[in-house]
């Protein structure tokens, strides 16, 4: 695994991949929503965007608000921003969770494992593409609480976890989302929710 802070962040990875999906140029994106072409190349080059921007920014790549701030948070990390701790350690952090089925996102933790710590998974699948890459890796933190549109693993009584968007939080149930293919998926017999806080991102 390459050093998180040597790659784009998912942020920018997520602008260069709606562009390319819309068949636009960087102009064309700019004229589209209303930012200058200078401010949107350096969003592209790594730079943060202003608070002011996030709302604009969100409805350009179909996303929540609150997703779209823990994008940004995520990128403060991976160029080393102070503002957010506790990122120490990732490369000790245990690897948890087999994946069980790669069309649904589905892993299985096992029905014994109480999770007590960050841990890591391998995005051994691509249904939340692009946010999440298949073949990198992504960490989990269960003392994290879940919010609507965080990235989440919904873990069931039964052991097994399936990954996506959070749309709601039912009685002992979850609503899901997924991204590639976009769908909506609803899982029974929750147990935890626990919250991807970050990230591996590959290389252009």
């Amino acid at each position: 695994m390459g050093e998180i802070g040597h790659k784009d962040s998912r942020l920018v990875q997520m602008l260069r991949n709606e562009q390319r999906k819309r068949n636009l140029s960087q102009r064309d994106v700019s004229r589209l929503m209303g930012w200058s072409q200078q401010t949107y190349n350096t969003w592209l080059a790594g730079v943060l965007p202003r608070e002011i921007q996030y709302p604009r920014i969100a409805e350009y790549l179909n996303i929540s608000d609150e997703m779209l701030r823990e994008l940004v948070a995520e990128a403060e990390v991976s160029i080393g921003s102070k503002k957010i701790p506790g990122i120490r350690g990732l490369e000790s952090d245990p690897v948890i969770g087999k994946i069980t089925d790669s069309s649904t996102g589905t892993y299985f933790f096992g029905t014994g494992w109480v999770p007590d710590r960050r841990y890591k998974i391998v995005v051994d699948t691509a249904v939340m593409e692009p946010s999440l890459i298949q073949g990198t890796a992504a960490w989990v933190d269960p003392k994290r609480f879940p919010a609507i549109g965080n990235e989440v693993f919904a873990i069931t009584t039964e052991g097994d976890a399936v990954l996506g968007t959070l749309l709601s939080i039912g009685n002992r149930s979850v609503e899901l989302k997924q991204s590639n293919p976009e769908r909506k998926l609803t899982v029974a017999g929750i147990k935890y929710v626990q919250v991807v806080v970050l990230a591996e991102r590959v290389a252009e």
